[in-house]
């Protein structure tokens, strides 16, 4: 009796998760942009952005002896049509973005070091974008699209204060 009952909650959870309008949007493929620079403009699809910042650096050059939460974390503005947006980005998390869609910092480009700072010119950050994906997007998408978009970053002549 009681498998019963748990296959009929797990069927009924099922259809909510389908039927919520949540379930009509669904992540399009990702765009990559690879060996980005602080203070670089970057284009991804219809993202503009910058990182800007080491927002805290934890990481540790032996992950073996770390007794530390070896994190990395930076700050990215997005450039929207309603000004400017400030971002944490958390290495290999995914973030979601007002806009919607998410941003995911999965590369530093640069180990940590027991030396002290690391310069910011040595940092090449990939950066992944996941934007959502419309109905129409959907139906007018074909199969012999690439599964990933390289994204290069792109300099653009910032006219912003």
């Amino acid at each position: 009796m009681g498998i019963v009952r748990f296959a009929c909650g797990a069927a009924l959870a099922s259809a909510l998760v389908l039927a919520s309008p949540a379930a009509a949007q669904s992540r399009s493929e990702p765009i990559v942009a690879t060996n980005v620079s602080f203070f670089e403009d970057v284009q991804l699809g219809d993202l503009s952005l910058s990182p800007v910042n080491i927002f805290h650096d934890t990481r540790c050059a032996d992950p073996e002896f770390c007794f530390r939460n070896n994190q990395f974390a930076i700050s990215v503005i997005l450039f929207t049509d309603d000004g400017l947006q400030e971002v944490i980005l958390r290495l290999f998390e995914a973030t979601p973005l007002p806009g919607g869609g998410t941003l995911t910092l999965t590369n530093t480009g640069t180990p940590p070091s027991q030396e002290g700072a690391i310069g910011l010119e040595q940092y090449q950050l990939e950066l992944v974008y996941r934007p959502l994906e419309s109905e129409t997007q959907r139906e007018n998408t074909s199969d012999s699209e690439p599964a990933r978009q390289r994204a290069l970053p792109s300099l653009i002549e910032p006219a912003r204060a």
